[in-house]
């Protein structure tokens, strides 16, 4: 905000030095209103994004969390398929899984 503010301000005196006066304030209209309203939209995309993502993050946050311990339990149900042979094959994954489940973790 500091650069955009130092360049228009050279670029203003740039102006009055080579053309005249009323490009200067024409110029000096626009870069006001850009940073006028660059300032507002950020102010007002706060005051409604910010929100809605605090209310949404959570959500966010256990779909991808469940997401991992899918994945961590497929993982685990075809290791444990491969060590255990035909009659692991043979249960359902959702038994499996369970089985899983019920066994202390080796972290």
């Amino acid at each position: 905000m500091l650069v955009l503010f130092m360049l228009s301000s050279l670029d203003l005196l740039l102006l009055l030095v080579q053309q005249n006066m009323r490009d200067a304030i024409s110029t000096t209209f626009v870069i006001v209103s850009v940073i006028y309203y660059t300032s507002v939209s950020i102010f007002y995309a706060g005051r409604i994004v910010l929100p809605i993502v605090r209310l949404l993050w959570p959500m966010f946050c256990d779909s991808v969390s469940s997401l991992r311990a899918r994945q961590s339990v497929r993982g685990q149900f075809f290791r444990a398929g491969a060590v255990r042979g035909k009659e692991s094959r043979r249960k359902s994954f959702r038994a499996l899984a369970n089985e899983v489940h019920s066994q202390p973790s080796k972290r």
